[in-house]
């Protein structure tokens, strides 16, 4: 993780590659976090509580998610015109949306004048004199907040209803709590969605001065259509064209720009993981154009985090499997993941998930390995194979 944390820090852009069930997404939480929080923050954490502060991040919009697919395309990466219904109205309207990549971008430039605790005090002086709406996080509905005189509360009421039960007060010391990353001890819901408001309603700043971290993660990046989805963010992307270096560059992009007349560059505070899957054959590589904007970190399957004995056989029957067979190519990281191999508490596998495992997940790959020309051998082998690995277990 240490590696892969000073890789992406110094770089920008990483590409977690491996074969399949060797971690890479599940590896991807923890480093995004690494990246937001410090290094330091995840150590001597489990994964569940790691996962836990992920999610309060991506709540918070410093962290965003999304899967390349052959469908995706550049509206909805980076903007585009989309379809929205009107509800009184009952017919369709089209309107200019950002896209994943853009959304984030921009947060990422929001700027931040000393920290995000005089962010939050600026606040609630505004909802002394004036209520602030704020959306709420899911479900997307309207809040208003008030500042109770004479009090330390902030008082929350929804726009949907009038009742009693709908007008909560919330600690102010919540909310900085929960901003330096503590748990708000009730109401955390309205709190994030206030801390997100924030965030979002702060002064933009486009020299690169912000240097609050900002990951987006892409999962599966070589099965998407690479330049129909980036566009120009090919040459935006790289660290020293990013905004606040030396040789930062904007564009004018093709819908929003032509609008508002303000020009596009990539935040020099936001990194992006990727993940990349290197045995799969039905999709094509990363174009030579995107992977020198990359740095790539193979993970490699490893029998140490196998505790099973049985498992560990397996594990190693398979490995020899591969070896003896291995193609041309002679691919590096072509060994079945580990995360066939281990539990889901505490990295044990049972005999039953062990079996379903080998006989609906390791060995249709390994067929799937022989039909692509990895492995030079007969599915007759791999059947042979199986039944050696089911007697195994």
């Amino acid at each position: 993780m240490k590696e892969m944390y000073n890789l992406a820090i110094a770089k920008k852009n990483v590409i977690l590659q491996g074969a399949p069930g060797v971690g890479k997404t599940y590896s991807t939480v923890e480093l995004a976090v690494a990246i937001c929080n410090g290094l330091d923050f995840i150590q001597d954490k489990n994964h569940s509580d790691i996962k836990l502060e992920y999610d309060r991040l991506q709540k918070m919009g410093r962290i965003a998610f999304c899967t390349f697919h052959q469908s995706m395309d550049y509206e909805d990466f980076v903007e585009g015109i989309q379809p929205c219904i009107d509800d009184q109205a009952r017919h369709v309207n089209y309107s200019i949306e950002d896209g994943i990549f853009k959304k984030i971008a921009l947060s990422a430039c929001l700027k931040r004048k000393l920290n995000i605790d005089e962010e939050i005090s600026n606040f609630i002086t505004l909802c002394k004199t004036t209520p602030q709406i704020v959306t709420t996080i899911t479900g997307g509905s309207k809040i208003e907040i008030t500042y109770n005189e004479g009090s330390d509360l902030l008082s929350c009421r929804s726009l949907k209803s009038n009742k009693g039960d709908f007008n909560i007060r919330i600690n102010i010391d919540y909310l900085y709590k929960r901003a330096n990353g503590e748990q708000a001890p009730h109401f955390e819901h309205y709190v994030d969605a206030i801390l997100k408001h924030i965030q979002e309603t702060a002064e933009c700043d486009y020299t690169g001065k912000n240097k609050i971290p900002y990951v987006l993660i892409i999962d599966e990046i070589n099965r998407g259509n690479i330049s129909k989805i980036f566009g120009e963010l090919i040459t935006l992307l790289e660290p020293d064209k990013r905004l606040g270096e030396p040789n930062a560059i904007q564009v004018m992009l093709p819908y929003s720009s032509k609008w508002n007349g303000k020009p596009f560059g990539v935040p020099n505070n936001l990194y992006i993981i990727g993940t990349m899957n290197t045995t799969d054959r039905s999709t094509g590589v990363l174009d030579y154009a995107l992977r020198r904007r990359f740095v790539f970190y193979t993970l490699e399957s490893k029998k140490a985090l196998i505790k099973s004995k049985k498992a560990q056989k397996v594990f190693e029957q398979v490995s020899d499997f591969i070896n003896k067979h291995k193609g041309d190519e002679q691919f590096d990281d072509l060994m079945v993941g580990h995360s066939y191999f281990v539990g889901r508490k505490n990295n044990s596998i049972n005999d039953e998930d062990l079996m379903y495992n080998v006989q609906y997940g390791i060995i249709p790959l390994l067929k799937e390995y022989v039909k692509d020309g990895i492995l030079t051998t007969s599915i007759d082998s791999v059947n042979t194979l199986q039944k050696h690995l089911l007697e195994l277990v």
